[in-house]
């Protein structure tokens, strides 16, 4: 298709499009857990004492 003269169709370019978006779709609840994970692991970490040492 980079290499074609004539202009693609529109239908082509629709399918390419949703076939690249098909990861990204499927790394967004991926990406919000990892998000989840990292504020309950800050919500749940304990201070540090600095009196102790």
């Amino acid at each position: 298709m980079a290499n074609s003269s004539t202009s693609p169709k529109p239908s082509d370019l629709a399918r390419g499009i949703s076939t690249a978006m098909i990861p990204s779709i499927a790394a967004i609840p991926l990406a919000i857990l990892g998000v989840a994970l990292l504020i309950v692991g800050f919500l749940r970490r304990e201070p540090i004492d600095c009196a102790k040492r």
